[in-house]
């Protein structure tokens, strides 16, 4: 998760937040915190994990260019390349990609029922 991209999840929890009102709520701060505020931002946690999930398995250029894999940078995108350029089968990155596809649409698929649930 790049650095620059904090700005979008700190304004969905924030956004999430504000919709709540605390005032007239007297109890300490773990139990506020436990009950109310980590209930409510389940929504808001759901979806960013579903935009972040597409989101990495999208990046490949960055860790090519600035670390070619090294130091456990590898994504699931950069392990399929890796094992193209080592085998020299172009068919075994295609069907990676339709793994990365599949995995990517099970992830959505869970995380959106979840969002489903809290709807309720």
């Amino acid at each position: 998760m790049p650095l620059a991209d904090n700005g979008s999840r700190v304004t969905t929890f924030l956004q999430m937040l504000g919709q709540c009102d605390f005032s007239q709520i007297q109890a300490p701060w773990t139990s506020r915190f436990w009950y109310l505020i980590l209930p409510h931002l389940g929504r808001a946690i759901t979806i960013v994990l579903l935009i972040q999930t597409i989101f990495l398995l999208s990046i490949f250029a960055e860790i090519f260019v600035t670390t070619g894999g090294a130091f456990g940078t590898k994504t699931l995108t950069y392990l399929i390349f890796q094992r193209v350029l080592e085998s020299q089968n172009v068919g075994l990155g295609s069907a990676g990609g339709v793994y990365a596809i599949i995995l990517a649409n099970i992830v959505a698929i869970f995380l959106m029922r979840a969002v489903g649930k809290n709807l309720d």
